[in-house]
Parts: C-alpha cells; structure tokens; sequence
C-alpha cells in the first residue's frame, strides 16, 4: 500500500520550515558532472518531486529554465511562496493508480 505523506496543507508547511537545506556541494557535483559530460549551457533542468522546491531553487541560478513537478498542490503551493528566480515554473502532476489495490 502506498502512502502520500506531506500532501495536505499543514504538512506542507511544516516541510517547507523543517526541512534542510540541501549542501551546495550536492549542486557543483551535479554542475561539474553536466560541465564534464555535455558541456554548457544548461539549458532545462525538471526536479520531479520537487516539493518545496529546495533543490529547485539551488540548481536554478545554472540553467536557463527548471520546471519543479509535484503531486501536491500544497507543496507547489509552498514552493511558489518563496521568492525565487524567474526562471523557475512549477507544475501539478497528477498520479493515477494502475494497481488494482
């Protein structure tokens, strides 16, 4: 059985203040490793399960354009609270169960 966690309002907001700050250390290791293998520019990153958008927002200032996806309107909600970079769109993606649970 699945579990969707951090969906609805309260917990969303309660991620966005708790969670930590990703090391930017994470992002040049990921940079150096774009650098290396395709070389500049960076043009579209997507963070798929982008909740808040904490990686999203680290990653941005690199590429010309990042699209964060989530399945939580609350989180989107969330990420998009933070003042950012104009570069960064987020978008709803809605999951559909093909189990038969």
């Amino acid at each position: 059985m699945a579990y969707r966690l951090f969906e609805g309002k309260e917990h969303a907001s309660i991620y966005q203040q708790y969670r930590f700050t990703p090391p930017s250390g994470l992002k040049d290791v990921i940079i150096q490793y774009l650098d290396k293998k395709k070389g500049q520019p960076h043009v579209l990153a997507v963070d798929l399960g982008c909740g808040t958008g904490q990686h999203t927002r680290l990653i941005a200032p690199h590429f010309k354009e990042v699209v964060g996806i989530d399945i939580s309107d609350f989180q989107l909600e969330e990420a998009r609270a933070v003042p950012g970079y104009a570069n960064i769109t987020y978008r709803y993606a809605e999951v559909r169960c093909r189990c038969k649970c």
